[in-house]
């Protein structure tokens, strides 16, 4: 026969939790110098990962495999920079021109605005002066 035994629980109090809470928080806090690169590493290995294995596959060494990798994934990261910086470089060069088109846009948006506003304000005014007169009458 199996005797069923109480299984006794602790309850944990309110400050105990709030106090585990915040030493894990405050410790990742100050580990975050070494805890962000480590994430930052460990996602980029498991993304190159398959690239080595494939490597490896077609009879190339581990080390010849991961070097090439990485030589590859940086080469790649270096062009897309390199296509980012001259379009960011010629947008500098034609921002007086943008400059030029943008003002003429916002001026027309506000008169566009001032003539709403003095349709609205005087719509006001003519429905207070028709009011008023209604009210006299």
């Amino acid at each position: 026969m199996i005797s069923r035994t109480k299984i006794e629980t602790r309850e944990s109090s309110g400050f105990r939790n709030f106090a585990i809470i915040f030493g894990v928080v405050a410790a990742l806090y100050l580990a975050r110098e070494i805890l962000i690169p480590l994430a930052f590493a460990v996602t980029l290995s498991m993304i190159l990962a398959p690239f080595v294995g494939v490597l490896q596959k077609l009879r190339l060494g581990r080390v010849p495999s991961a070097l090439l990798v990485v030589v590859i994934a940086t080469a790649s990261l270096a062009g897309v920079s390199w296509v980012i910086f001259n379009q960011l470089i010629s947008v500098a060069i034609e921002l007086p021109a943008y400059r030029e088109n943008i003002n003429k846009k916002l001026d027309a948006i506000n008169v566009d605005l001032r003539r709403q506003m003095a349709s609205d304000v005087s719509e006001r005014r003519y429905g207070l002066v028709e009011r008023s007169a209604s009210a006299r009458a």
